[in-house]
């Protein structure tokens, strides 16, 4: 009588005894038959295709990597580029509205005309022009203010127009 064991039964099962002696559970549970090959009982490593890859297909991995960098390294310089030019128009914009408030602040009532000049801010220094404008109403100016790109003076970044009020005192 051989006993055997049940390999779908749970791990908590009872030992069964068979009286059949070649059985198919016999045949691959038997005492002394071990599941690996001859091969692998001496420790020797056995592949079915043992290839690496060709130069061709190294070269090939490569340019891919290469191009997919490429990409890569123009996209964070296009980004910073971006990063910068809207700096340059944000501050721009302070510079205008800081022209407008100062008028405001100090209860300015220009004569009509062009004035222009420099302002400082964040390193850099921004050339303004002011165009003052008489409106129909005697009480009210308008004012453009324009703004331009340190590095170059014919490029406006930006154009603010306000209106400046004149109270009774």
């Amino acid at each position: 009588m051989n006993v055997i064991r049940n390999p779908f039964a749970p791990s908590h099962s009872k030992w069964m005894h068979s009286d059949k002696s070649h059985s198919w559970l016999d045949l691959v549970f038997s005492p002394g038959r071990s599941r690996r090959s001859a091969a692998q009982q001496r420790g020797v490593r056995q592949y079915a295709h043992c290839e690496g890859f060709t130069l061709l297909e190294v070269l090939v991995a490569l340019f891919i990597l290469a191009v997919a960098m490429t990409a890569v390294s123009h996209t964070a310089n296009s980004s910073i580029h971006h990063v910068d030019a809207m700096r340059t128009r944000i501050i721009g914009d302070w510079v205008a509205q800081n022209r407008m408030a100062q008028h405001q602040a100090r209860g300015d009532w220009p004569a009509p005309g062009i004035q222009s000049g420099e302002e400082a801010q964040a390193g850099q220094t921004y050339t303004w022009e002011e165009e003052v404008i008489t409106t129909p109403n005697p009480t009210l100016r308008r004012i453009i203010v324009r703004v331009h790109a340190p590095a170059d003076a014919n490029h406006t970044l930006r154009e603010l127009t306000g209106y400046l009020v004149q109270y009774p005192r």
